[in-house]
């Protein structure tokens, strides 16, 4: 039982503290002044480059042993999917998607399978990129809970997708990523809203990952609260979303060559179209100032209390 209570303030209290930071009260103090001295800044300032053009496509499931309903469920979940890939894509400053007609013209007499094994056959005229996904599988796992001394059943969605981004000037697969999404909530029945929930946060680790590969560099532009949070000059527009974990780093240049050294790190506590602020852990410490280097971190996984908290 005094685990129990513990862990409960425990999770209460990260509630807490990730609510409590008033990006708009905190004061500009004498440190937020100090910029630090970055030579490779200018590098890595947006020029306006012109848009790439992506393609996103579905490649048809294993329809194997499968009944009207589960194919009827598979294209649902296959459409979402598209859907979801489309919206986040087309809020990207670096892409612009293909619209699915022209993808139908373009597919008319080409097989994905080939497309993904052997792209140096394949030249797609103004189409940089080919994003083809699959949805492998989707399930329900279900779990017995008490309420009122009774056990209840109740019910989790999960869904995994395959997803390849193919460079199609290079004639290159970018990637191969096995994506799975579960739902946020569980119900008393399995049903389609539970696997449009994980669908819908398969998106979000897709978009995730390809934010960690493809996001540019970013830079401090103003601090606040004496470093405490950091504003950056990239933010929906490069795929970054709210929770996401940022690394502040340096670059340390010898015999030529170039390495980022992290130094801070923290979390995205709100975010806009072409800008995010940052809480900054042990930010009195940390020495984070503008004209830092920042990066959205490889390692995205959430801690326990966190993945609690979220229940």
């Amino acid at each position: 039982m005094k685990i129990i209570k513990l862990l409960a303030v425990a999770v209460s209290a990260a509630v807490v503290s990730g609510c409590a930071t008033n990006i708009a009260q905190l004061p500009i103090t004498t440190r937020d002044h100090k910029v630090y001295n970055n030579k490779y800044a200018t590098e890595y300032i947006n020029k306006n480059k012109k848009a790439l053009r992506i393609a996103i496509v579905p490649q048809n499931p294993n329809l194997k042993g499968r009944d009207q309903r589960s194919l009827s469920t598979l294209k649902s979940l296959t459409n979402t999917f598209g859907d979801g890939l489309d919206t986040a894509f087309s809020n990207l400053a670096d892409f612009e998607v293909v619209p699915r007609t022209e993808i139908a013209a373009i597919l008319a007499d080409k097989s994905l399978t080939s497309m993904t094994s052997h792209t140096e056959k394949y030249k797609v005229k103004n189409v940089s990129y080919m994003l083809i996904y699959r949805i492998s599988s989707y399930n329900f796992k279900r779990f017995t809970t008490t309420i009122d001394n009774r056990p209840r059943s109740s019910y989790r969605a999960y869904v995994k997708v395959k997803a390849t981004l193919v460079n199609l000037k290079e004639n290159v697969k970018d990637f191969t990523k096995t994506i799975i999404g579960e739902s946020n909530s569980s119900m008393s029945t399995a049903n389609i809203a539970l696997l449009n929930q994980a669908i819908e946060n398969a998106v979000k680790d897709f978009s995730t990952q390809f934010a960690v590969e493809y996001a540019p560099p970013a830079i401090v532009q103003q601090t606040k609260g004496s470093g405490q949070v950091a504003l950056l000059n990239v933010g929906k527009d490069y795929g970054l979303m709210k929770n996401m974990k940022v690394e502040f780093f340096f670059i340390k240049e010898k015999h030529g060559k170039r390495r980022a050294i992290p130094f801070a790190y923290g979390k995205i506590l709100e975010i806009g179209e072409d800008s995010a602020w940052v809480e900054v852990d042990d930010f009195e410490e940390a020495g984070v100032r503008e004209n830092h280097f920042a990066r959205v971190r490889k390692d995205q996984s959430k801690s326990f209390l966190e993945k609690v908290a979220e229940r």
